[in-house]
């Protein structure tokens, strides 16, 4: 099941490369691969999603402890979508580096800048992902 930021299910194209790790549902991230030349779009497809609101609410009705995403483009959007008043996971795992031939691209900060307001804070972190911990359920401060 995938997750979009979106209040009813629709179908989203996604978009498929020969190497997968470029998958994405992002429209302007696939034609740029594309344009590179290195990387055609195989195949772009419409994929059933759901919205992450109904997923939290149908699957997980007493909260959930550890929010990972790895949405194929789409954590930031799902990230603002998330009702922080509603559903306050403990722990949000979310890549932070995104996808480089060359690896070079360096950490981003705007997660930080969405979850932060939320009273969300990096808590550890690995070389793509970082994890938040909600500062104010457990009285941790940032890294």
């Amino acid at each position: 099941m995938w997750a979009y930021p979106l209040k009813s299910p629709a179908p989203a194209s996604y978009y498929l490369f020969e190497d997968c790790q470029l998958n994405t549902f992002d429209a302007e991230e696939a034609a740029a691969r594309a344009r590179s030349g290195r990387q055609p779009i195989l195949k772009e497809m419409s994929v059933p999603v759901v919205s992450l609101e109904s997923i939290i609410t149908d699957y997980f009705p007493d909260g959930l402890e550890l929010l990972s995403l790895d949405t194929e483009g789409l954590d930031l959007a799902l990230l603002k979508s998330l009702n922080y008043e509603k559903h306050r996971p403990l722990a949000i795992c979310v890549e932070t580096v995104g996808f480089s031939e060359t690896l070079a691209k360096p950490k981003s900060n705007v997660i930080t800048s969405i979850l932060a307001p939320h009273g969300y804070a990096p808590y550890a972190d690995t070389f793509v992902n970082t994890i938040y911990i909600d500062t104010e359920r457990t009285g941790t401060v940032a890294l």
